[in-house]
């Protein structure tokens, strides 16, 4: 596949060119769904900062704090991707990252390195939309 022989050629470069498997249909600044069967392509084959929030469809705080984490990704557009797991859906991807409570937010810096779940670090600012566009400015 092209894009694994494209990722590859980053990571040999240690390129700082932003690279990702996100879809073509994938318009900048959307709110990016993962689930067990496209999270480690999409996330830990990129050499991008990734927000990732684990929430759940019937989740009070999730739906409450879920307008400020489409503005974020609106205002960052291309310099960071905002995901949203469905923590209640993808039960092993939570387990893997620890989640016991929502929304749990992760974060990955840019650039290529081991990636993992246990690599992730957890976000633990308030959870406004000035908070998390300025914490999300600085990972680079």
């Amino acid at each position: 596949m092209f894009s694994n022989y494209a990722a590859e050629f980053y990571k040999e470069k240690k390129s700082d060119i932003p690279f990702s498997n996100l879809s073509e249909e994938f318009i900048e600044g959307e709110i990016i769904h993962l689930d067990e069967s496209n999270f480690e392509d999409t996330v830990y084959n990129s050499n991008e900062i990734w927000m990732l929030k684990f929430s759940a469809p019937w989740c009070y705080h999730c739906n409450k704090m879920k307008p400020s984490w489409i503005a974020a990704a609106k205002e960052l557009g291309s310099n960071v991707r905002f995901a949203v797991i469905d923590a209640a859906a993808n039960r092993q991807l939570a387990k893997d990252f620890e989640v016991t409570m929502l929304p749990t937010l992760k974060f990955f810096k840019a650039g290529y390195g081991d990636r993992s779940a246990e690599l992730a670090k957890k976000y633990s600012g308030t959870r406004d939309l000035h908070s998390v566009v300025t914490f999300a400015k600085n990972l680079r």
